[in-house]
């Protein structure tokens, strides 16, 4: 067994210095794979790389560009929304006014037809008085004919001179009270 242990030990040993001449040549070869592909790949990547980090750069950019421009918008949107609403307010602010000057100058002209109606019709009613009072005085003067020639044809009684009288009080009143509720 001792042999067999000799050799197991030796084979060991003879394992951990191939272990040790793997392990070198495994790192030159990945020294040598990094150098080749440093010298081919990685600048290539590396412009891939950098390729895509423009890009990325400028979607960004733009971005940002479309974000100051959509703000600019809104400003410039806000901005005309303002003056639109002033000019809407200035516009029913001047519809009023014209509104209030219509309705002065029609209320102006209602009046003065108005105060014109109502003088014709008391030049009317003046007319008409005086026509009336005409009329009156004319009834007037022909029962003062009347009478006077029912004076004149016969012999009057007091009491019959009396009457007359009446009756033409009695006419005149009643003239007068047509003429004021005319009048009225």
């Amino acid at each position: 067994m001792n042999l067999l242990f000799l050799s197991e030990q030796a084979t060991q040993g003879l394992f951990e210095l191939n272990d040790l001449w793997t392990l070198l040549f495994t790192w030159a070869n990945l020294l040598i794979l990094y150098l080749v592909m440093k010298k081919f790949f990685f600048s290539k990547i590396q412009a891939v790389l950098d390729q895509r980090k423009s890009e990325v750069d400028d979607t960004y950019r733009r971005a940002d560009e479309a974000e100051e421009e959509a703000n600019a918008l809104r400003d410039e949107y806000d901005a005309k929304m303002a003056e639109a609403e002033a000019e809407a307010e200035e516009i029913v602010s001047n519809a009023v006014k014209a509104a209030r000057s219509k309705e002065n100058t029609i209320v102006s002209e209602a009046k003065a037809k108005a105060a014109a109606a109502i003088a014709g019709a008391e030049a009317k009613i003046e007319i008409d008085r005086q026509k009336a009072l005409n009329e009156v005085k004319e009834d007037i003067s022909s029962m003062a004919v009347e009478i006077a020639s029912k004076v004149i044809e016969r012999d009057i009684a007091p009491e019959d001179h009396e009457r007359l009288i009446d009756k033409l009080i009695d006419e005149l009143s009643a003239d007068n009270d047509a003429h004021d509720e005319v009048k009225a």
